[in-house]
């Protein structure tokens, strides 16, 4: 911290429009139909691949304007644990999958002057970076679920670099946000397909509202969670009769698993008998 202010670096939050501003705010989510409130993501959701979220009430938030999502700001995930594999400390550029929608008192968002300006982006990569994201949680307090601090956070050096480098880094990063919009069109597409065959047309009015369900399950239960098949309602079973195909049927043996999280050959044995409840994993 000690060349902030120097000719070599700044502070994040001198280079910043509005920093933080809807950080820490607690409110009660009020949900409601889609077509009468907006989408709120939570942390999660600001990194999933297809951001869903939760729709609520406008007014659920002291000043929804705050919470609103605007294209270039950078939105830190600022509530976690530390683990490599967690999301606290990391940050992700708000893209046209992003855009409009609100973010949760986790999120901590960062605004600039001239949204996309290369000195919007390169702030970005150097959060992003090993160094960066050391000083994101060199920023955080708290034990059980560390949060930001948001004046130590201000305070993290951001390095000057020449403008030829600046421009060069916001460009690719302009070029992966491009792509990772297309992805999403890409997948909706091809959705969009599978979801036309009159099977899925089905199975989608058998669950797509969520409320209490009662089923009759004359299968056997490879889960001790009665929710994961009565939340279907009915539309697990009408797939099963109509499609003999199962997940386990073309991947590779053990080739489905959960990383560092649990053994490969057991949870790859356990999926298998989650997709095909008549087998009998040994």
């Amino acid at each position: 911290m000690r060349n902030v202010g120097s000719d070599s670096a700044c502070s994040l939050k001198s280079i910043t429009k509005d920093f933080g501003l809807a950080y820490g705010t607690v409110f009660t989510r009020l949900d409601c139909d889609n077509d009468r409130g907006v989408r709120l993501l939570s942390q999660t959701d600001t990194f999933a691949a297809e951001p869903l979220g939760r729709v609520v009430r406008k007014d659920s938030m002291p000043h929804p304007e705050r919470h609103k999502i605007d294209r270039w700001q950078i939105l830190i995930s600022g509530a976690g644990q530390m683990g490599e594999g967690n999301l606290f400390g990391r940050s992700i550029i708000a893209d046209s999958r992003l855009e409009g929608a609100f973010v949760g008192p986790d999120t901590f968002v960062i605004s600039f002057e001239e949204p996309g300006s290369d000195l919007n982006l390169w702030t970005y990569a150097v959060l992003n970076s090993s160094i960066g994201m050391q000083g994101i949680k060199a920023s955080a307090y708290g034990t059980s679920i560390p949060h930001l601090r948001s004046d130590l956070l201000g305070s993290l050096p951001i390095p000057v670099a020449p403008v030829g480098l600046m421009r060069r880094v916001a460009r690719l990063i302009k070029d992966a946000v491009v792509h990772r919009e297309e992805y999403l069109r890409h997948l909706l597409h091809a959705r969009t397909i599978i979801e036309s065959l009159e099977g899925m047309k089905a199975a989608q009015e058998l669950c797509s509202v969520r409320r209490m369900r009662t089923t009759l399950w004359d299968s056997p239960l490879p889960s001790l969670t009665a929710w994961t098949f009565v939340s279907t309602g009915g539309a697990l079973k009408l797939l099963r009769d109509k499609w003999s195909g199962r997940v386990a049927d073309v991947v590779s043996p053990d080739g489905i698993f959960r990383g560092g999280r649990g053994l490969a050959s057991r949870v790859s044995i356990h999926t298998a008998w989650t997709l095909c409840p008549s087998e009998t994993p040994s």
